[in-house]
C-alpha cells in the first residue's frame, strides 16, 4: 500500500475520533448547562404527575428553581406548545385512560383526578382536545373496546 493512501486513512481515522471527542465533550458540557438541567427537572416533575396541581408556571418555575422565562423556552423548544396547552392535553389524555380503566368512575371524580375540578372546565377542556364531550367520548370508546 502506498505511503500516501496510508496517512489519508490515518488522517481520515484522526478526524473521526477528533469529531468523536468534541462531541463528547460538548455533551458534557451541555450537562451542566441551564437548558439540560431545565429538561432533567421537567422530566422527574412530568413523571410525578406534578401537573395534576393547579399550580401557575411562576409557582412551578419557583418549586423547579429557574426562571419562568427557561420554563416557557423549554415548552417552546422541547415540547413545541405552550405550557397551558402541554399540560391540558396531559390531564386529559389521562382522563382518557381512567374512563376507559373504569367504567364506574364518575366524570367528575376523574376531572379532580387529573386536576380540573370544575365540571364545566372540564368539560370545556375535554371537548377542546378531542371534538366531543367526556360522556360521549366514552361511550363511544367503551363500545369499540366491546366490539359493539
Amino acid at each position: 500500500m502506498k505511503k500516501n493512501t496510508i496517512l489519508r486513512r490515518l488522517r481520515g481515522k484522526i478526524e473521526k475520533a477528533i469529531l468523536a471527542t468534541a462531541a463528547f465533550l460538548s455533551y458534557l458540557g451541555e450537562k451542566d448547562s441551564l437548558e439540560y438541567q431545565t429538561l432533567v427537572k421537567m422530566k422527574r416533575w412530568t413523571r410525578e404527575k406534578q401537573w395534576v396541581q393547579n399550580q401557575t408556571m411562576d409557582e412551578i418555575a419557583r418549586d423547579l428553581n429557574i426562571r419562568r422565562g427557561q420554563l416557557s423556552l423549554y415548552f417552546c423548544k422541547h415540547v413545541g406548545v405552550s405550557f397551558i396547552r402541554w399540560r391540558r392535553d396531559i390531564r386529559i389524555k389521562e382522563a382518557k385512560r381512567l374512563m376507559l380503566s373504569d367504567k364506574d368512575i364518575p366524570l367528575t371524580a376523574i376531572g379532580e383526578a387529573v386536576g380540573i375540578s370544575d365540571r364545566s372546565s372540564f368539560r370545556r377542556q375535554f371537548k377542546e382536545v378531542t371534538g366531543l364531550n367526556p360522556s360521549v367520548w366514552r361511550s363511544k370508546h367503551q363500545a369499540k373496546i366491546l366490539g359493539k
